[in-house]
């Protein structure tokens, strides 16, 4: 975290990661009816679409070492601001709300 300059730099797989073993282990809890909130897109609602639209790809690099990242499979926006909003959680909880004004 940069302070001064108002910028904090996280790596985005990890906290992708972070997010979705949350979902996993329901420590984030949606709503029962998730699948079928409005606006409906292709039989599920839109917030259900965006939270299953990306997946953990493991890829092999040269010399045989991984490189994990999570690959967009539709608009995964809402999953995002799920990562964000937990990101904003974790800098409160850890150093104070920051002081924005």
């Amino acid at each position: 975290i940069q302070r001064r300059e108002r910028i904090i730099s996280v790596d985005r797989t990890q906290t992708l990661d972070a997010l979705y073993a949350k979902f996993a282990n329901q420590q984030i809890w949606l709503p029962q009816n998730a699948k079928i909130l409005p606006p409906i897109v292709k039989g599920v609602s839109e917030l259900y679409s965006h939270l299953t639209a990306s997946v953990r790809v493991v890829q092999e690099t040269k010399g045989k070492r991984e490189r994990a990242y999570w690959q967009r499979l539709r608009d995964d926006h809402l999953f995002h601001c799920f990562n964000y909003a937990l990101l904003a959680h974790q800098i409160d909880t850890q150093y104070g709300a920051p002081r924005i004004f």
